[in-house]
């Protein structure tokens, strides 16, 4: 981990040209010195180069070492995987590969269950007018079907009082009241790993998912 973050770090502006809009990767060839327009050398003067700002180079590491992290779990995984197999007996080797089997047919059917149970709930919000993004509306879905209708419900509830809230505040010309005494951020609310946690943090601070 330290030799790829050492490696990334210390390429991170060099790397970041295969970003570049109508980057010119034989512009660079040649002496510094030399003159010649043809080269492009010295022409450029920063004009033809997008450039990032430290919040878009730290995401774009940060997204390169998610996904070489991943990487180095699923072979890593992969190994443990084959080391384990070596040393086992044809039939437990017959049961490791079924059971692998079984797991994967039943993430499968989780995947369609929640695919279902995501059209249902945003049938039923758009059936009162609420439009959620996807991320927000994964927080609702559950595997069983009365989970995510009190879910939906609840929320479509809280939703719709909030946004009264809103219009009558702005009639008033009164500011909009803020959330909770929690003071999250709606960013800190999505973050949470409880599911029971985060949706309640949800209900309580619907303002910040009402879009104005």
């Amino acid at each position: 981990m330290r030799d790829f973050l050492d490696n990334l770090y210390s390429r991170r502006f060099i790397d970041l040209q295969l970003f570049a809009d109508g980057d010119d990767s034989e512009g660079g060839e040649g002496n510094d010195d030399d003159d010649d327009p043809e080269d492009g050398e010295g022409q450029d003067d920063g004009k033809n180069t997008k450039k990032y700002s430290d919040d878009e180079v730290d995401r774009i590491i940060a997204r390169k070492r998610a996904e070489w992290e991943k990487q180095q779990k699923k072979a890593q995984k992969e190994a443990q995987e084959a080391e384990r197999l070596k040393n086992m007996t044809a039939q437990e080797k017959q049961e490791a590969q079924l059971k692998a089997l079984q797991d994967e047919l039943a993430g499968y059917k989780r995947e369609r269950t929640l695919g279902e149970m995501s059209r249902v709930a945003r049938s039923m919000l758009a059936d009162q007018d609420i439009t959620i993004n996807e991320e927000l509306l994964a927080n609702l879905v559950t595997e069983d079907a009365d989970t995510t209708k009190t879910n939906v419900e609840n929320f479509a509830k809280m939703f719709k009082s909030a946004v009264q809230k809103e219009v009558a505040a702005k009639l008033r010309h009164e500011p909009p009241k803020k959330g909770s005494q929690s003071k999250m951020t709606k960013e800190q609310i999505m973050a949470v790993k409880n599911t029971a946690e985060r949706q309640r943090l949800i209900n309580e601070n619907i303002n910040l998912f009402v879009k104005k």
